[in-house]
């Protein structure tokens, strides 16, 4: 008896060793999942999603498989015969093909589920955690200045993250200047301009644990002699020949007269910007053939029987009607449009020089 309950037991744990090489070469399933997958098994098969937990950023993309591994045969890719679905799409939303987009900050479950050929039903789940956008830097534009004393420039911090993406957080940030005797901060990247001099404006954003600093040179000149500057009511007679600008002074001079400015030229992106209503005082034109028009963010010049539109923004501007595409769109300084010389200047007839060593724009007509 005691020999027939030794066989017994010594057959017994044959059975079990020869079960256990019935795996073969996949992973071993414990408890219904594969270890460093999600899975789920059910009947004759088991749905495994890879990878079972991931982290994807707020903004990003994300792609998840599923395979099939029946109880018999090899496994399956099924990833695009799933139907996918999220428990939180505010969170992360489930597309076609197991494609997964981070929404905001937190954790989705990702399932997906899978109908075999014999019309067993399957399903996984995966977790997905999603960052918030990581903040990179912070750069203020423009990154210097000049404006004469009495005069209020303008700064606008704008938000870099890892992703690539930006925007701007100029009124979420705290602005401050190393010299407020030169300018003091009005907030909001506002400044005002009190005496002759330098100083560094600074924006510091908080976002979290991550702190961003910036900074941009102000110089402050004093205000233009008296007689200067263009007194109110005078209008120009005619087109000017020659006027010229320089990057970040508060003075242009037409036909060798100087005006001051609000706004100074500036640099942004390997391109010279200018203040576009002094760009047209330089061409000639008077207040009342200068418009702005704030519903649709859009200045309209028009005179010597040219009409030239330009809209914030847009790369998009026209002609006396004609559609034309400029190279880079016209950007908001403050209250004022700025936008490269040449398209409008041309559209009224000069030509337009840079000196690259004085860092000076000149418009002529001869």
């Amino acid at each position: 008896m005691k020999r027939y309950l030794g066989q017994v037991a010594i057959v017994g744990l044959l059975l079990v060793l020869s079960g256990g090489l019935l795996v073969g070469n996949g992973p071993a399933v414990i408890g219904g999942v594969v270890p460093g997958w999600g899975a789920e098994s059910g009947g004759n098969g088991t749905l495994l999603i890879r990878p079972a937990k991931y982290t994807v950023a707020a903004g990003g993309n994300a792609r998840l498989t599923a395979a099939f591994k029946p109880a018999a045969g090899a496994e399956q890719d099924v990833t695009e015969s799933c139907a996918w679905s999220s428990d939180n799409p505010a969170v992360a939303a489930a597309g076609a093909r197991g494609q997964i987009s981070g929404i905001s900050r937190g954790e989705a479950t990702i399932r997906a589920v899978y109908r075999d050929p014999e019309g067993g039903s399957h399903e996984a789940t995966a977790l997905i955690a999603v960052n918030g956008k990581t903040p990179s830097f912070l750069r203020i534009e423009p990154g210097q200045a000049a404006v004469s004393a009495g005069r209020q420039p303008a700064f606008n911090a704008r938000l870099f993250y890892e992703n690539e993406s930006s925007e701007d957080v100029s009124a979420a940030c705290q602005w401050e200047s190393s010299d407020p005797v030169v300018a003091e901060s009005n907030g909001g990247g506002r400044f005002t301009a009190r005496s002759p001099g330098r100083t560094t404006v600074r924006a510091r954003y908080s976002s979290g644990e991550a702190v961003l600093t910036g900074g941009a040179e102000l110089t402050v000149t004093a205000p233009p002699a008296s007689g200067q500057e263009l007194p109110a009511g005078e209008e120009p007679v005619g087109q000017p020949a020659f006027s010229s600008f320089v990057i970040g002074s508060p003075v242009f001079y037409v036909d060798g007269r100087p005006r001051g400015m609000d706004v100074t030229p500036y640099l942004y992106q390997d391109r010279t910007y200018l203040p576009q209503r002094f760009l047209a005082y330089a061409l000639g034109l008077r207040d009342q053939e200068i418009s702005w028009q704030p519903a649709s963010r859009t200045a309209v010049f028009s005179a010597y029987g040219t009409t030239v539109v330009l809209t914030e923004g847009s790369v998009i501007y026209t002609v006396n009607g004609v559609v034309k595409l400029l190279e880079v769109p016209p950007r908001m300084v403050g209250q004022r449009l700025t936008c490269p010389a040449r398209f409008v200047a041309e559209a009224f007839g000069y030509t337009v020089g840079w000196d690259g060593e004085s860092r000076t724009v000149t418009l002529s007509r001869f």
